[in-house]
């Protein structure tokens, strides 16, 4: 995997921005403007592999756009799937406005002229990838390809949740896993741009699967968490929702605990946690009964929360 980190933090005020500019121009293809004369800060963590690349973009009185001197200068070939993550962003794209908001996505052809202003900080997410890898999925459209999906639409809940999960697991991708996961986010921009769902079922499973999993997350604090109760919320019936985890392997039931026994063991582990007690940490990662708890903590961790406390305890002690 490839990486490439650009970081204005730790540099003086006055070097920040020619040095911003000068890198972004260069190595990404994007001329860096400012707002006004204020405090500039920048920061990018680009992570590739063959076919997939990540972007984690923020900055501080920014403007970016992308002309013909930048497509000359580096073509890209791909398209550009931008998750924004700040309060929102005004964009000309191809001479199209938008203004989006927090968790609207963007897509649109890499090799497009866009210019993009935040008002306040700006923080996005991009994806990168090869046009190959999704034209032959996408239903006819005009090109440039060109579409924001509002995050209140029926669309995007499915498209946010598949990236998101993709971007905390990118670090751990290899080669041999970019086909198979670049292939299933051209068929997900697919559905989202209309294309029939029938066609990409793998895709729609998954992205289905990493939305339930999203949803676990947000309430494993909560005891009342029931299959039934998260087939209603998610808009699945009882057994679609079984389906979805037993393709990976791994029951709902299985999962759901697992990742409260994972939750427990990082709070038992933490300094910060050490003003509670197991019980509480128990409780507040939603096991209902202490006995429970206990039985499964030792089952699947190989030890006692205890004994993951005083690990703690001691390692505390030796820094």
């Amino acid at each position: 995997m490839q990486q490439l980190i650009f970081d204005t933090t730790t540099m003086k005020a006055a070097d920040r921005f020619d040095w911003w500019a000068n890198e972004m121009e260069e190595k990404i293809g994007i001329a860096c403007g400012r707002l006004e004369d204020a405090p500039y800060w920048g920061r990018l963590h680009l992570r590739s592999l063959s076919c997939l690349t990540h972007l984690d973009f923020r900055a501080q009185n920014n403007l970016a756009q992308r002309l013909r001197p930048q497509i000359r200068h580096l073509e890209w070939g791909q398209y550009f799937i931008y998750r924004e993550m700040s309060d929102g962003a005004r964009f000309v794209l191809n001479g199209r406005e938008f203004v989006t908001q927090y968790g609207d996505l963007l897509i649109y052809d890499a090799d497009a002229s866009f210019q993009a202003r935040s008002e306040n900080s700006w923080r996005h997410h991009m994806w990168a990838v090869p046009k190959g890898m999704v034209d032959p999925h996408l239903p006819y459209l005009p090109r440039p390809l060109i579409m924001r999906i509002p995050s209140a639409g029926n669309a995007a809940p499915l498209a946010v949740a598949y990236i998101d999960a993709l971007a905390g697991a990118f670090g751990e991708l290899t080669e041999p896993d970019a086909a198979s996961i670049a292939d299933n986010l051209g068929r997900l921009l697919a559905i989202v741009c209309g294309g029939a769902q029938r066609d990409h079922g793998e895709a729609l499973r998954s992205a289905k699967l990493a939305q339930a999993k999203q949803y676990l997350e947000q309430r494993l604090a909560s005891p009342g968490l029931t299959p039934g109760r998260a087939a209603t919320d998610l808009g699945l019936s009882l057994r679609q929702l079984h389906a979805l985890f037993e393709s990976g392997g791994e029951s709902f039931t299985q999962y759901l605990r697992r990742r409260r026994l994972e939750a427990c063991r990082a709070a038992l582990a933490s300094p910060s946690s050490n003003h509670q007690s197991i019980t509480d940490i128990a409780f507040a990662s939603g096991f209902a009964s202490l006995p429970s708890f206990y039985r499964a903590f030792s089952a699947q961790l190989g030890m006692a929360p205890s004994d993951v406390r005083a690990g703690a305890s001691r390692g505390l002690r030796a820094s």
